[in-house]
């Protein structure tokens, strides 16, 4: 298990981008994944991707690919989390503090957060719970 650091000296955008991650290396199941860079950035994952936990302060947008998050996601206020297809989910066990954060399932894509016991909109901006076409939830 380890901690790695997004920085996105790659495309900056895509999660399978190596030179993306810390030490050129995506991270695995059993990996702590932190994205805190400057600037207002939307990390994009179009496949399968299974890590430990994330806590970030970035966009995260699932297209078309599937996030599971095994223990705990946390969101700065003001980011969003997108699953946009009918493929798209992200699934988060163990507990999640996304408060001020922005959830939005479109297009058939699905958002499950079963250890989200509270949330809260943020002070500084607009937030959304969204699902929006069919299948979406």
């Amino acid at each position: 298990m380890a901690v790695i650091n997004w920085t996105g000296n790659g495309d900056g955008s895509s999660w399978f981008d190596e030179t993306n991650w810390e030490n050129n290396t995506i991270p695995g199941s059993t990996d702590d994944v932190v994205i805190n860079v400057e600037g207002n950035r939307t990390i994009q994952v179009d496949g399968s991707v299974n890590v430990n936990s994330i806590n970030s302060s970035e966009n995260l947008r699932v297209i078309d690919g599937a996030l599971n998050i095994t223990n705990g996601l946390t969101l700065g206020s003001g980011v969003s989390l997108t699953a946009d297809g009918a493929t798209a989910s992200v699934l988060v066990n163990g507990a999640s503090n996304i408060d001020g954060a922005s959830l939005f399932a479109a297009n058939g894509g699905s958002i499950s957060l079963p250890g989200l016991t509270n949330y809260q909109s943020g002070d500084e901006s607009d937030t959304f719970i969204e699902a929006d076409g069919t299948g979406s939830k």
